[in-house]
């Protein structure tokens, strides 16, 4: 993620400016400090590169401190920085190599091993049902599998889902025509004005003979805006997403906020 921080010089002369970034580890920002000269009434952009540990993604609280001879200037911001981990497929992909198998279930073939659509597919492949318990008034669960991470642009009804705001548990149902094999899910909590609407408590159920039986469970941190599940190599045709009574975010507990949801394999 790169952050821009605009040095204004309201002086009468030409000043330089240094500009100092600090975010909590294991979290870094290059470079730590960059100088910049600003023209007398003008300004000018300093770019800060935000480096994430693997696989996490957060709304980073970061300290900026500008300086000009005397003068000191300090400020607090918040960014939404990081990414899940992702498979890489270039190996798999790259041009000449053979994909070949021993045998294939009717209607099945080799093709999409190699096509470079990775895990968050399972969530879109054609056919797939999405269900929820409820949903607050104008919102529906269409956002959910449509492949977009907080979308910009977009009204609030497309840019994600919302539970009714009531007691008990909430929960978002994917089913697919045909079982599949998961082992990973992400959930992306909903952000709203530099606030991170994260469960305190989500579980995976998978149903089997009408029963549905958890098969992992995560606990968000503050401020977590992704939170990837891992669990043990499943063959399912539905699963649910479930947020236990009352484990919504500290802000909102009784109101499931989720913008999507990827589901796939590892």
């Amino acid at each position: 993620r790169v952050l821009i921080a605009r040095c204004h010089n309201n002086s009468s002369r030409a000043r330089e400016i240094t500009v100092r970034a600090e975010a909590p580890d294991p979290w870094a920002l290059t470079p730590t400090q960059q100088t910049v000269e600003v023209p007398a009434g003008d300004s000018a952009d300093v770019e800060l590169v935000v480096r994430a540990p693997e696989g996490q993604v957060r709304m980073l609280p970061v300290r900026v401190v500008a300086e000009a001879g005397q003068d000191s200037f300090e400020a607090e911001t918040v960014a939404l920085c990081g990414a899940p981990a992702q498979l890489d497929p270039n190996l798999a992909r790259v041009e000449g190599v053979a994909v070949a198998v021993d045998s294939s279930y009717q209607g099945y073939g080799p093709a999409p091993l190699a096509d470079g659509r990775v895990w968050p597919a399972l969530a879109r492949v054609e056919g797939v049902a999405v269900a929820v318990d409820s949903s607050y008034q104008g919102y529906g669960p269409a956002p959910l599998a449509d492949g977009r991470v907080w979308p910009a642009g977009v009204q609030w009804a497309e840019r994600a889902w919302a539970s009714a705001e009531s007691g008990g548990d909430h929960w978002i149902e994917l089913a697919w025509p045909r079982p599949v094999e998961l082992s990973r899910v992400i959930v992306y909590w909903n952000v709203e004005a530099d606030a991170v609407y994260a469960a305190q408590s989500v579980v995976v159920k998978v149903e089997r003979d009408g029963v549905w039986n958890p098969v992992a469970t995560a606990d968000p941190a503050p401020g977590e805006a992704a939170t990837q599940i891992l669990l043990s190599p499943t063959e399912a045709r539905s699963i649910r997403v479930v947020q236990p009574a009352g484990m919504g975010s500290a802000l909102r507990p009784n109101l499931m906020w989720v913008t999507e949801v990827q589901v796939g394999q590892r």
